[in-house]
């Protein structure tokens, strides 16, 4: 018995050390110990490690048609706010608390969050997160599209969980901005990222609730899709650090800049926001909250 439980801790050990290094193809990212590889996820889902947890983020029909073994599911509506004119926004503090209950989450937990298509929800997930002082969490690089392609296993079980009683601490938050932070970031020309299409950007198209097309005065357009291999026969997974630097050189955006970033309402951006930060290490980086769904809704200015 002694040596069982002797091998299990050394296991675990082995384990936290393989999530804080990562693998040579993550390395090329920056070193960013909040990406974690399919091949460390399925050896935590074999040896059912506790202080992990797993957050499917897709809709509940494609979960339900097969997931990673143990994963929880949510989607967007579940970390919403419901009391918000504008739709979309972050769900405050009780209600991620709350969420965080429901999945029987504890202090100790570490979350693996994956979608179906780029990791923008994963994303989202985590900035929100980041927001209220949970930052225990890790993005499954290449998410569900990996997953699949490796064969490894699914399942439809819908695992059990037990509540917990977590609570969130008061933080200021982090990597945050609002409508006047934009405001201001455009009277200091400072400098904005609209990471929509090019369609969405010059006002072609109009997505939901937006009320009107076009782009906020003074933004460049930083795809996020350039971040992640999401195209035809690709992985899934995050680009090497080198390639997203080479792109953003392009535009003349650095490390050095005071960055904000936006999208529809702000998932797209917060994929941006996850890259700059944590792979790239850039230190000034905030995710505009309610992007162009509230700012198309105001009478301020736009451009086309």
């Amino acid at each position: 018995m002694r040596i069982v439980f002797i091998n299990s801790v050394y296991f675990f050990l082995i384990l936290l050390c393989s999530c804080n290094h990562t693998p040579d193809r993550a390395a090329k990212k920056g070193g960013s110990n909040k990406l974690i590889s399919c091949e460390q996820t399925l050896s935590i889902t074999k040896q059912d490690i506790t202080p992990y947890k797993i957050i499917d983020i897709r809709k509940n029909i494609e979960y339900q048609t097969g997931h990673i073994p143990n994963a929880i599911n949510t989607w967007r509506p579940d970390y919403e706010n419901k009391n918000s004119s504008v739709k979309g926004l972050m769900a405050d503090k009780n209600e991620m608390q709350s969420l965080l209950q429901k999945w029987g989450v504890s202090k100790n937990d570490t979350l693996i969050l994956y979608d179906g298509g780029g990791n923008s929800n994963s994303c989202r997930l985590w900035w929100i997160l980041k927001q209220y002082g949970f930052d225990k969490v890790k993005i499954l690089d290449g998410g569900f599209i990996r997953w699949r392609q490796l064969g490894y296993p699914l399942d439809s079980l819908v695992p059990k969980t037990e509540p917990s009683r977590i609570s969130l601490a008061d933080v200021p938050f982090q990597n945050y901005a609002d409508i006047e932070d934009v405001q201001s970031h455009i009277r200091t020309n400072k400098t904005l990222l609209d990471s929509r299409t090019s369609a969405e950007f010059k006002g072609e198209i109009k997505k939901g609730l937006v009320k009107r097309g076009g782009h906020i005065p003074n933004a460049i357009r930083f795809d996020w899709s350039e971040l992640v291999k999401i195209g035809a026969g690709e992985n899934g997974t995050f680009r090497n650090s080198h390639v997203i630097r080479d792109k953003l050189a392009q535009l003349q955006v650095t490390e050095e800049d005071d960055i904000v970033v936006y999208c529809q309402s702000g998932v797209r951006s917060a994929c941006v926001t996850f890259v700059l930060t944590e792979i790239l290490g850039y230190k000034n980086v905030r995710n505009y909250d309610g992007s162009w769904l509230e700012w198309s809704n105001t009478n301020l200015d736009i451009e086309r």
